[in-house]
């Protein structure tokens, strides 16, 4: 997967500078957009977030709405990935809006479903419940098997999260059937993973070991590191759980890092989150206060207001 993307570079790459030589702005821009996906697979937010801008502005001098469009939709999941929700949700909106205008439904789908998770992250429920049924039966309509997958896993995640875990098991078996069926390998890892945090929370431990371990192999083979960076943190939650608190501490560990590299602020604060409960589990009150109040403050800059709260009432049982 790793030369694919380099090999994908490199012809968006070969493309721009032909399309640059020929005066061509629209391919010019197509390419450069491309290229932004790459470099937004490889969560190199930065350069992404750099030719999505530049693809923008020449789709909009020369009047493209759908390209334009499509670059602000893309935009808005450079700043999600960075956990700057607020502006990911302006630029879905904005996106979500032209496509309305031009009638084109698919891009209108994908930018329902990325509302969709704007408002999970925030503990938004029913609006992004209602924003993934929305997408999901677009995609149904429109006949896209990957787009209606993406959906309905995401609808499981509001439905674990609201702690309906048999919904949220059977949305996820629905979505890795699919996932399977057209041969989306990160799809079907993604729904690996999700089965996993269902079981975990019923305490079916070794069945979510297995689940977090396959999802990581699948997203080390295809080169997803933010989502092996997650299963690193599922297995570590499974070993908290199993009171194997050395095991779960270096598997956070794992996950961190790889989350830091990537500037993924929500991810690094998750972990900040587990590693406090873990001290606290110990009794080591001091560095669990210490953790955990590193995460509130992230949580806090992400405008993630719920998480905020969870923290606060972490820290007021530590000084009963």
């Amino acid at each position: 997967m790793r030369n694919e993307y380099s090999k994908a570079e490199e012809s968006y790459i070969q493309a721009r500078n032909i399309y640059s030589e020929l005066g061509d702005r629209l391919g010019f821009a197509q390419s450069v957009n491309n290229l932004g996906d790459v470099y937004l697979v490889r969560d190199e937010y930065s350069k992404a977030e750099e030719l999505y801008i530049k693809a923008r502005n020449i789709y909009s001098g020369i009047g493209d709405r759908l390209g334009f469009a499509q670059s602000v939709n893309s935009l808005g999941e450079v700043y999600q990935m960075r956990g700057e929700y607020s502006k990911a949700e302006e630029l879905y909106i904005q996106a979500r809006n032209i496509y309305s205008e031009i009638g084109e439904r698919l891009g209108f789908a994908q930018s329902v479903k990325t509302l969709g998770d704007v408002y999970r992250m925030r503990g938004e429920y029913s609006k992004a419940e209602e924003s993934y049924i929305q997408a999901r039966n677009i995609y149904s309509e429109i006949g896209d098997s990957r787009g209606f997958a993406q959906s309905v896993n995401r609808l499981g995640e509001v439905y674990r999260m609201r702690n309906e875990s048999s919904k949220a098991e059977e949305l996820y078996i629905q979505a890795r059937n699919i996932y399977f069926e057209i041969g989306d390998r990160l799809g079907f890892a993604q729904s690996v993973k999700s089965l996993g945090d269902v079981y975990q929370v019923r305490n079916q431990h070794s069945k979510a070991e297995e689940s977090y371990i396959q999802a990581r192999n699948i997203y080390s083979e295809i080169g997803d590191r933010f989502g092996f960076a997650q299963s690193f943190e599922g297995m570590g939650r499974v070993h908290a759980a199993r009171k194997e608190y050395t095991m779960a501490a270096e598997l956070y560990s794992e996950a961190e890092n790889i989350y830091h590299r990537m500037g993924d602020m929500l991810g690094s604060a998750n972990i900040l989150w587990y590693l406090g409960w873990l001290h606290r589990l110990q009794g080591q009150y001091g560095e669990a206060e210490r953790l955990v109040g590193e995460a509130s403050t992230i949580y806090g800059r992400l405008g993630l207001e719920q998480d905020v709260e969870r923290c606060d009432k972490f820290l007021e049982h530590i000084h009963r």
